[in-house]
């Protein structure tokens, strides 16, 4: 690690100064200009801390061979504008790197410059206005702590350790969204600082630089501009949270979604149904399906008999029928539906909003042929109506009715079990594409599957995006899309 002190050296001096300062070591060198100077702290390619920041960039083990020039660690906004200003000088790409949880591995490349913003993590909530504004590092666990001390709620993405920023960059799609937003939880998105390509930082909302406000909410992990804060519109947390689980043999999946399919129209969109195909916990070479129903009430005195309510509509419609197991009306705390991820192993996830329940059954013979000795599961969430808010409010444009994605995790990650992982993604891959309206790019590994990335988005949104990135980023200062997995 090194401090910069300089300014437009060539690439080629740029190179020839790095070897230089391999060879000195950190104590040894500082380069100088004849300019204004500043003074951050750059980790390159062979110094001591190096593989430990790379390693440690996504919040998985099997990362890519990729592999970036320099790693910057930011802990203030004059952080990131040094940084830039050094890569503008000397010819190199930028990505910025939150918690890492990019399916793709987005933060991670070959060349240029990474961004590590995760030390900036400052919550401040405006009780009055009921809005938070989060520094880039901010995690959901963060964000909900803090809001939660108001009496305050967000929705929030699968896993606490997800930072704020890449979630609504990329849409976000939250276990409670419908419920809160009614949509997409780029919705939630006031406004935000961000440092342009050319050095300058502007404040973002539906009034000022609309266009890049537009593309904030949606455009995903390629976003070209450096976030420096979000505000963040607050809710009221449900007044109750209830949840009806069932389990079944697997040979009861397609009776479970004729039913779901028989009763969509009734339901509440407070009520979220998610169906599963995964391992027999007494038996893992066996499948079993699981039915979860929640239930978020309106917040008031007769919530909890709301919530009630939601989920006895389906235990009286005979849902709990053929279950071999049941756990019905079990009142959860908010917070709880959140996971937490162990970044020593390896993880894969992917999906496809689809219109069509069938998707689930094409895609369940594969549980049947999973290999030995990894956790995969299979779910649908089945009539989440997940659909885009109406208007030019966001880049973000997947829709469909169902939401069918499957989670890898495997904890021995040499070389051939991660082969054989990804061999039984490719195969879940295949029967996705069939079926697929759309996909949540924020868990899709599109170093696998490029062609993803334009059908994330409508035509209209692709094409708008496009001419966006051109305007605020003409140079390609920031990283795009990852395209290839190495």
């Amino acid at each position: 690690m090194f401090n910069i002190k300089f300014i437009n050296p060539s690439r080629r001096d740029l190179l020839k100064q790095l070897v230089a300062f391999g060879a000195m070591g950190a104590a040894g060198g500082v380069i100088t200009s004849q300019a204004q100077t500043r003074d951050t702290s750059f980790v390159q390619r062979g110094d001591e801390q190096y593989n430990a920041l790379r390693s440690s960039s996504l919040w998985r083990s099997n990362i890519p061979q990729r592999y970036p020039d320099i790693i910057v660690e930011a802990t203030e906004i004059d952080d990131l504008s040094n940084a830039l200003e050094f890569a503008k000088e000397n010819d190199l790409q930028v990505v910025c790197r939150a918690s890492g949880h990019s399916t793709a591995g987005a933060p991670l490349r070959n060349g240029g410059m990474m961004i590590h913003v995760n030390r900036m993590n400052k919550v401040t909530i405006n009780e009055n206005a009921r809005t938070a504004t989060v520094e880039p590092g901010v995690t959901m666990a963060g964000l909900f702590g803090a809001a939660s001390q108001y009496g305050l709620d967000f929705p929030t993405a699968d896993c606490s350790s997800v930072a704020l920023t890449g979630f609504i960059l990329g849409g976000g799609f939250g276990r409670n969204c419908m419920h809160l937003v009614g949509g997409p939880v780029c919705n939630a998105l006031l406004s935000a600082d961000v440092i342009l390509a050319t050095g300058e930082l502007v404040t973002v909302n539906e009034n000022s630089h609309v266009d890049l406000f537009w593309a904030m909410r949606g455009c995903g992990p390629a976003f070209f501009g450096i976030v420096t804060s979000m505000t963040l519109q607050l809710f009221d947390p449900p007044g109750a949270y209830f949840a009806s689980t069932y389990r079944y043999s697997f040979d009861e999946l397609p009776a479970l979604v004729e039913f779901l399919d028989n009763h969509s129209a009734r339901q509440d969109p407070r009520v979220s149904s998610r169906i599963s195909i995964q391992p027999n916990p007494n038996n893992h070479a066996d499948s079993i399906a699981q039915v979860r129903l929640t239930a978020f009430a309106d917040p008031g005195p007769p919530a909890e008999n709301q919530a009630l309510e939601l989920l006895a509509y389906y235990a009286d419609a005979g849902l709990s029928e053929n279950a071999f197991e049941k756990n019905e009306f079990e009142e959860l705390q908010l917070g709880t539906y959140m996971m937490t991820t162990d970044p020593a192993a390896g993880t894969h996830t992917d999906n496809v909003f689809t219109d069509d329940t069938s998707s689930i059954l094409a895609a369940s013979h594969l549980m049947q042929s999973r290999p030995e000795g990894f956790s995969i599961h299979l779910d649908i969430g089945h009539n989440h109506q997940y659909y885009p808010s109406t208007g030019d409010n966001n880049a973000y444009s997947a829709a469909g009715r169902h939401f069918l994605t499957t989670y890898i995790d495997w904890t021995d990650t040499t070389p051939e079990r991660n082969a054989l992982a990804y061999e039984w993604a490719d195969r879940f891959a295949e029967v996705a594409s069939q079926y697929g309206e759309g996909n949540y790019l924020n868990q899709v590994d599109t170093g696998l599957y490029p062609e993803r990335i334009r059908q994330s988005f409508s035509t209209e949104s692709w094409e708008k995006l496009g001419q966006v990135r051109q305007q605020y980023d003409p140079d390609n200062r920031f990283f795009s899309y990852v395209k290839e997995n190495a």
